[in-house]
């Protein structure tokens, strides 16, 4: 009977299994808590970075709206500079047309005609060419100057030669009377000076006075036009003026 009684019940093989239970699950339990804790101070690093990132997101946002308002001021900016510099360029066209409505260019004049002085040549020649006899006043030139570097070649067509009337009504009677005569001796013509790039050069090739002592007349230029157009006031701008010369329009005198 003692025998019997020293071996253990099955009441308490069931606690100790419960204890070595109790055991174990209070090993995983410290090993949950301690990963768990872990995984806790990740997160809320995450946690952090996510809101720095929220923050520095939220800032940028603000700098990119910022940005952009200011792109928009400056774009309204730069059209309206646009507008500005195209109003300047309008004039600046305008203003430089205008500084050569007095002007006149003669082509083919031989190299040397007019001596010394270009504006006395022009101021004694063109009333005589021209039949301008009885003029009131005699023709008054502020300047004449050749166009370009003089050729050494013998063959060289003459370089142009532009005139500036004090005058402008002494232009006008200048090249009407040029328009009227139809062909001018010593083989030159005048043109209006345009802005730079209107001038379209004759397509025939300059014609040379004779030198020898023959009587025959030089051969004239093309004859222009008897009937005159009337000169109508031109109200485009210098700019309009210079595209339509450059796209084939019609010269015109700047008015």
């Amino acid at each position: 009977m003692e025998e019997e009684n020293d071996k253990p019940t099955e009441r308490e093989k069931t606690a100790e299994s419960l204890d070595v239970v109790l055991a174990a699950i209070a090993n995983l339990k410290s090993d949950f808590s301690s990963k768990l804790d872990g995984i806790l101070s990740a997160i809320e690093t995450v946690r952090k970075d996510v809101n720095e990132c929220a923050k520095r997101v939220g800032e940028a946002e603000a700098r990119i709206s910022a940005t952009e308002d200011s792109i928009t001021t400056l774009e309204a900016k730069v059209r309206t500079l646009e507008n500005n510099n195209k109003d300047l360029e309008d004039k600046v066209l305008d203003l430089e047309a205008r500084s050569r409505r007095s002007n006149l260019r003669l082509v083919n004049l031989p190299e040397g005609a007019e001596g010394e002085d270009a504006c006395v040549f022009l101021e004694n020649w063109l009333p005589e060419v021209l039949n301008l006899a009885p003029l009131r006043t005699a023709l008054t030139l502020e300047r004449a100057h050749r166009v370009g570097q003089k050729s050494m070649s013998n063959t060289a067509a003459p370089r142009t030669m532009i005139m500036k009337f004090l005058n402008y009504k002494d232009k006008m009677t200048v090249i009407r009377a040029a328009r009227a005569m139809g062909q001018i001796l010593f083989k030159n013509r005048p043109e209006d000076d345009l802005l730079t790039g209107t001038f379209k050069a004759p397509s025939s090739s300059p014609v040379v006075p004779s030198t020898s002592s023959s009587s025959t007349s030089p051969t004239p230029l093309p004859s222009v036009p008897q009937a005159e157009t009337p000169v109508q006031p031109n109200r485009e701008s210098g700019r309009d003026c210079k595209r339509r010369a450059q796209h084939g329009g019609e010269l015109t005198d700047y008015q």
